[in-house]
This record gives C-alpha cells, sequence and structure tokens, in this order.
C-alpha cells in the first residue's frame, strides 16, 4: 500500500508502524487495537556463529530494559512495558513446555501449507 493512501486518511488497512509517523506530520489517521489482541511475547536470538556473539548476547540482554524499551518507542514498535490500552491475550501463557513444543509444530505445519505451495 503506497503512503500517500495512508496520507489521505483512505487506507485499505492500518500499520501500527506507520500510522504513528504520518500522523505525526498530519495525516488523518489513528490505529486502533482489536478487542482482543493476540499477543507474543517476544523475544530475541543470537546466531550460533556470528562473528560478534558476545555483542549480541550484550544487546539480547539491553532489549528488556529501560533503555532498550525506550529504543523499540522510538522506533514505533512500542514496548512490552507499556498499556496501550487493550487486553492482551498470550496463547503460550500457562502451557508446558511439550505442549509449546506441540503448538509451534502445529502453527508451522499450517504456515508451510498455507503458504508454500
Amino acid at each position: 500500500m503506497p503512503a500517500s493512501s495512508l496520507f489521505t486518511g483512505r487506507p485499505d488497512h492500518s500499520s501500527p508502524i506507520l500510522t504513528p509517523r504520518l500522523s505525526a506530520v498530519g495525516a488523518p489517521l489513528a490505529w486502533v487495537a482489536m478487542d482482543l489482541v493476540p499477543t507474543s511475547a517476544g523475544g530475541a536470538a543470537v546466531y550460533s556463529n556470528g562473528p560478534r556473539a558476545h555483542a549480541a548476547l550484550l544487546f539480547v540482554d539491553f532489549l528488556p530494559s529501560p533503555d532498550g524499551q525506550k529504543l523499540y518507542e522510538d522506533l514505533y514498535f512500542g514496548s512490552a512495558q507499556k498499556d496501550y490500552g487493550f487486553k492482551r491475550w498470550y496463547p503460550e501463557k500457562g502451557g508446558t513446555l511439550p505442549q509449546y513444543e506441540e503448538a509451534l509444530d502445529s502453527w508451522h505445519k499450517l504456515m508451510k501449507e498455507i503458504t508454500r505451495k
């Protein structure tokens, strides 16, 4: 979707990342959350054979810190620590590791079925 359609206030959908940037410069847009928002608890990964593994680990350690969360906010990704006014639902909350692995396998299977023809 071109940014021009967002700027006119007539988009076919809204991006929670682009909307704040465009509304800050005058686009008549607002982001409205769904009633129930499926939420990932998030995560960060490090390549096992990356060239700067120690720097990567330090960065992963930095992300949940107050400064790391501010970085997310500054880049319009939002912060897990901020209340955005919608109810969060964590599908994986309360599950055991085997249950989580089983659910992950079924999601991977579904993704392959609907995206790789």
